[in-house]
Order: C-alpha cells, then sequence, then structure tokens
C-alpha cells in the first residue's frame, strides 16, 4: 500500500513545526522533522511512501491535488497545526472527494489537544493520531493494508459507523535509537537547500537526539513537555557521521531538542564522544539560560 505524508500547502514559508507554528520575520522555514521522523518509521516497515512538503515546493493547493491523485495512496497522513487548521482540513476533505477509498488522517499538536473537535470539522476526516505518532501511522498503515479494524490501535481516534471513537494513549517511544537518522528521510524525500535557518550557516539539516523536556513551561508548545528521553551518544555521533558522508554539502546540523543540554552527565558525554571520533561539522543547539560555564565550553 502506498502512504503519502503531507505537509499541506498554506502561506509562503509557513512554519508548522516551529514551536510557535508562524511565518517568521527572519525567512526561517523548517523541516517538517516529525513528519519525517513518521515517514522513516514506515519505510522500516516495509512500505511505500513518499513525505512531500507542499510549503516548501511552493505548490498550490490544485498543484497538491493533481499530485495526490496521480500518487493515489492508500492513506494519507496531513500535517497540522492551529493556525492552519481550517485550510489543512480543507486540503483533507478535498483529497477525500478525490480519493474516496483514501484513509485521511491528521497529526500535531491540535488533533492531539482536540481530536473530536477536529475529526467533526470535515467527514472527510477518517482519523487523527494522537500525541507521538510515529508508531501509530505506522500500525494505522498496517491494519488499513490487512483490513483489519481501527479498534486495538493505541493513540487513535477514529471514526466508525458515523460514531467517533478514541482509543487509549500509546505509550511514547523509550528507545529513540530505534528510530530512523531522520538526516537520511531528508536526503531521499526532500530537497535540504528549500530550508533555512536564519541563524546558521546555509544550507544546514535539523535533527532531534531526544525528545521532550523536563521542564513543564505553560508557554511552551512543545508536544512532549515533562517528558525526556533522549538517543544514546553513539547513534547521535553515527547521524554526524552520516551527515559528513552522505551530505557533504551540508554546512551546519540544528540540535532542535527542546534543551539540548537538559541532562548534564549526557551532554557531557556526547560532546566528548564527538570530540573523540573527530566531528567536524558544525552545531547549533536551544539551551536555557542558566547553563553553567562548564558545560558551555
Amino acid at each position: 500500500m502506498k502512504v503519502l505524508v503531507l505537509n499541506p500547502p498554506f502561506l509562503p514559508k509557513y512554519s508548522r513545526q516551529s514551536r510557535s507554528p508562524c511565518v517568521t520575520k527572519g525567512g526561517t522555514i523548517y523541516y517538517p522533522y516529525f513528519a519525517a521522523y513518521a515517514t522513516g518509521v514506515l519505510e522500516k516497515s516495509g512500505f511505500e511512501v513518499k513525505l512531500v512538503d507542499a510549503v516548501a515546493k511552493k505548490w498550490t493547493h490544485e498543484q497538491t491535488l493533481d499530485f495526490v491523485k496521480k500518487y493515489n495512496p492508500g492513506l494519507v497522513v496531513i500535517d497540522t497545526s492551529t493556525p492552519s487548521i481550517k485550510n489543512d482540513v480543507n486540503i483533507a476533505s478535498r483529497i477525500k472527494k478525490s480519493l474516496p477509498n483514501a484513509h485521511i488522517n491528521l497529526v500535531g499538536t491540535h488533533p492531539t489537544n482536540l481530536p473530536k473537535d477536529t475529526m467533526m470539522m470535515s467527514k472527510g476526516i477518517d482519523s487523527v493520531c494522537r500525541d507521538e505518532y510515529d508508531n501509530t501511522v505506522r500500525d494505522l498503515a498496517s491494519a488499513i493494508e490487512s483490513g483489519h479494524g481501527l479498534s486495538s490501535i493505541k493513540g487513535i481516534t477514529y471514526r466508525y459507523n458515523n460514531i467517533i471513537k478514541s482509543n487509549p494513549n500509546r505509550p511514547r517511544i523509550k528507545n529513540l535509537d530505534e528510530l530512523p537518522f531522520v538526516s537520511e528521510v531528508y536526503k531521499k524525500h526532500l530537497n535540504i537547500k528549500d530550508y533555512f535557518y536564519a541563524s546558521l550557516m546555509h544550507p544546514q539539516v535539523t535533527i532531534l537526539t531526544a525528545r521532550g523536556c523536563p521542564f513543564n513551561c505553560s508557554f511552551c508548545n512543545s508536544p512532549f513537555k515533562a517528558s525526556y528521553r533522549a538517543r544514546s551518544a553513539n547513534n547521535v555521533v553515527e547521524e554526524f557521521e552520516y551527515i559528513e558522508s552522505e551530505l557533504p554539502f551540508v554546512k551546519e546540523v540544528m540540535l532542535e531538542d527542546e534543551t539540548f543540554p537538559a541532562v548534564r552527565k549526557r551532554t557531557i558525554d556526547l560532546c566528548n564522544l564527538m570530540v573523540k571520533q573527530n566531528i567536524k561539522l558544525k552545531w547549533s543547539c536551544n539551551a536555557r539560560v542558566d547553563m553553567d560555564l562548564e558545560l558551555m565550553r
């Protein structure tokens, strides 16, 4: 079965993946990195997948719909955000009208927090994945392909006989080393030079070395607040080595962890391993202003 993972068209240079989804004044356009991780998981499970970033491609609604009709997927996973939700639901409805047999699924912080409200916006939406959706969309694709029902899939809200049902939450991924390198997904599916980060050298790639944050700030739009899980130092360094080898034109890596130095010992161990393995690639990260001088050095 074909699966399409879609960052749908909206405003030019609109970033759904930003903590505050928007068009930035500095021209930054984020990678759809959570959608890219899910794409990698689907591919790892044997599905034929296309990750399409219609915003980066500067596609109109019509160009996007034309592509979707030609590709003819059995499952369409659409990334969303609160500012663009009406636009995104409209795209979902139009795809459903063109491909009535396709299963239309929405992901992102908006359907996570308002799953039933989101589904009530259009009967063209067959389901939404709540919270961390990498393995949820994999299980959804498997169920659709095999013809099984959706009642056993954790983390999903879906439509059944015109009734909206919500299954129990899915536990978050404990071992992030199981996930594919997102930089490898970028190389296969996206044009890396389409993405820009105002404070970084261009071209750049954005990766995560951890998900979540130990803190729970009220102003933060992070989907994994008060939930910190980190990749192993070896796994992160292996991805740096992959980028240096397979994407030699990349000048900088953005570590888009909510707070990269959140765990002090882990941060020091990772930095020491990067030095030991002679990683020369420049990188930047998000950090708190109270990081101590030794850790900064």
